[in-house]
């Protein structure tokens, strides 16, 4: 491992444990792999010229489009889907850390879906708050987002369409979580491919 990522490793290990910022990414290269071939999809992986680096990165067809897969070995794992058109729903879950509730104590805009777990580690916000209830009153999404200890989790509009956008963490190094992951990703899509 390059000396400079070792040592940002370790000063960000003595602030934050369970930090990461270098990563392997290539231990779960044959995983990618056999996921991506059950779900007919492509398989890349790219080294920087002195092959110090790696990025992956799987595409799985979707309805039309694809659910994208990428991790390299310096940034988390980030899934994204793309509509071929913008989207009038938009919503952002991310952690709720310190400095978060504090903004939510003075501007008090936060969103709440009624599950006390999940409003307590997140901060929602929405531009539709009744589409966004609808959506989390499904009982599995919210289980499987507290379960892959999903950080940020969010539908925009992007480039002149709506894109639904996942950044995980460097846990996923199991198929459960790859399913657990492409199951937030399907459940959502088709939720908002039925309530347009």
């Amino acid at each position: 491992m390059n000396k400079f990522i070792k040592l940002l490793n370790d000063i960000s290990r003595a602030l934050v444990p369970e930090s990461q910022v270098y990563v392997d990414v290539k231990r779960n290269k044959q995983l990618w792999k056999e996921f991506c071939e059950e779900k007919n999809g492509s398989f890349q992986i790219r080294n920087t010229n002195d092959f110090a680096f790696s990025n992956m990165q799987m595409r799985l067809p979707y309805d039309n489009s694809e659910i994208s897969f990428r991790e390299s070995d310096t940034n988390l794992l980030k899934i994204e889907y793309c509509f071929t058109k913008p989207l009038d729903f938009s919503f952002q879950i991310s952690f709720e850390d310190f400095i978060e509730k504090t903004i939510k104590l003075i501007s008090n805009k936060e969103v709440e879906i009624g599950d006390k777990h999940f409003d307590n580690k997140y901060l929602i916000s929405t531009n539709h708050e009744e589409k966004l209830k609808v959506l989390f009153s499904n009982k599995l999404l919210k289980e499987l987002l507290l379960l892959q200890n999903i950080s940020n989790f969010q539908i925009r509009n992007k480039d002149g369409q709506g894109t639904l956008f996942l950044l995980g963490g460097r846990h996923v190094i199991t198929m459960e979580s790859l399913y657990n992951l492409y199951e937030i990703m399907v459940i959502t899509i088709e939720y908002i491919k039925n309530n347009p």
